[in-house]
């Protein structure tokens, strides 16, 4: 028995863990392991964060001195740059405001106050930061001479492109307004800086009339030369003045190139339309061109290019419906089958941009069966109800080169509702024929010529 005993014993003991025992162990081995990792990563990572802000810091000290070294305040101005250093890219973004006697951060556009200093902001990030908090550091500066007087003022002008911000290389002008007290600027006023910014020092108080001017720009309003301001200064004030300048972006408009069958005849004062998020530009032409180019404001929406006056130039709400297919309903054809417009394209073209655009446009054939040339025009009318033709509060009357006798021509028109008239006569539909490849249009009895946009509905 005692023998049997030993045995067990000696068994126990040579028996090492059991494979519960080592799957705990094991666990347990793991726990300590992660928490090491997870505290080494840790201890590593604030390391390399504490290196990066110390970095970071000297980098936004640096552009401090910079600033402060800079001879012309006004030369001092918004930038983002990037310094690699030990295999991190920085990012340093430097924010400039003047502050006015007012106490108000003030825009160069945007008046209520002298200047009297200039409020630099630095801000460094870089890849890997802790925290949503860059490295920050803030200074004023002062400008090294004096540059208002009590008994002066100030005039700001702020220049804006296309996408809102500064228009730089603008040239500036400001000249007194007799009568108001004003006088002369001598000290001449520098183009505007890369935030669009210029400004006009000790200033005699009285009003002057502010100009602008770049070779190949254009106001929002399509002008080559902008309206000038009137800018009131007075004593220990700054008066402000604004405008939106960019460089025109070039628009080609190709006429009826949805007609591929022949050339058909363009109007000779063909208005087009160009839409965009900010109104309508109206332009007529004076000759009869399948193409024609037009330099634009290059705002980020770009244009939608119709044929023929889409509104007045004075009178938003008189508008021709009719020439745009967004406004023609969905519907069906004779043959029942659904017809859709497709709408018409926008086009966009940046700053000193080039675009081209094809403006579609309806036709019909038109034949002078008299013995003399005669002159051509179409005259907007009336819809039939039933057409679909949402209609044109505008009457429009286009000409067209003379029309030989016995000669017949394809004409190109904007959508809606026309007739004809050969030399004053209005034509009957006899001398009219729709023609070959041409989708949409529609001769009435009674010479009223329908364009169409809709097309059928692709199953």
């Amino acid at each position: 028995m005692q023998r049997f005993h030993n045995s067990i014993s000696q068994h126990d003991r040579d028996g090492g863990l059991t494979l519960i025992e080592l799957v705990v162990a094991m666990m347990v081995f793991a726990i300590i392991t992660v928490g090491v990792a997870y505290s080494m990563a840790s201890v590593l990572a604030a390391t390399r964060d504490a290196r990066g802000r110390e970095v970071a810091a000297n980098l936004a000290a640096q552009e401090i001195d910079l600033a402060r070294s800079i001879e012309d305040v006004f030369d001092l101005l918004d930038k983002t740059k990037t310094q690699t250093v030990n295999g991190t890219v920085y990012t340093i973004s430097i924010v400039t405001d003047w502050v006015t006697a007012t106490g108000v951060a003030a825009d160069c556009g945007v008046g209520g106050g002298t200047l009297q200093y200039k409020r630099i902001n630095v801000t460094v990030t870089w890849p890997g930061k802790m925290g949503a908090t860059p490295v920050r550091a803030d200074t004023v500066l002062a400008p090294a001479s004096k540059i208002n007087d009590p008994t002066l003022g100030t005039i700001l002008v702020r220049v804006k492109n296309a996408s809102g911000t500064g228009s730089s290389n603008v040239t500036v002008t400001a000249t007194p307004v007799a009568g108001t007290g004003a006088e002369s600027i001598t000290e001449p006023i520098l183009p505007t800086d890369a935030e669009g910014c210029t400004y006009a020092l000790k200033v005699k108080p009285g009003t002057y009339t502010v100009k602008i001017s770049r070779a190949n720009s254009v106001t929002e309003k399509q002008e080559t030369l902008p309206e000038s301001q009137k800018a009131v200064v007075a004593a220990g004030a700054t008066a402000s003045a604004g405008f939106a300048f960019d460089y025109s972006g070039t628009i080609t408009a190709k006429y009826a190139a949805n007609y591929t069958a022949s050339a058909p005849r363009i109007p000779v004062d063909l208005h087009t339309s160009m839409v965009s998020t900010y109104g309508i530009y109206l332009n007529q032409a004076t000759a009869a061109a399948a193409t024609r180019t037009f330099s634009l404001h290059p705002f980020t929406g770009g244009y939608q290019v119709l044929a023929g006056k889409y509104a007045t130039a004075s009178d938003a709400t008189m508008a021709c419906a009719s020439i745009n297919p967004t406004n023609w309903p969905d519907g069906v054809n004779p043959a029942g089958t659904p017809i859709r417009a497709v709408p018409p394209v926008t086009v966009t073209t940046g700053p000193a941009g080039i675009a081209t655009v094809d403006v579609p446009m309806g036709v019909v054939t038109i034949k002078n069966s008299g013995t003399s040339s005669a002159t051509l025009r179409a005259i907007s009318a009336t819809p039939d109800p039933e057409s679909g033709d949402p209609g044109c509060d505008l009457s429009q009357a286009l000409k067209f080169a003379d029309l030989a006798a016995g000669a017949s021509a394809v004409v190109a028109l904007p959508y809606g509702t026309w007739k004809m008239q050969l030399g004053g006569s209005v034509v009957g539909s006899s001398a009219l024929s729709v023609p070959a490849t041409s989708l949409g249009t529609t001769i009435r009895p009674d010479g009223t010529v329908l364009l169409d946009p809709r097309r059928v509905v692709a199953p």
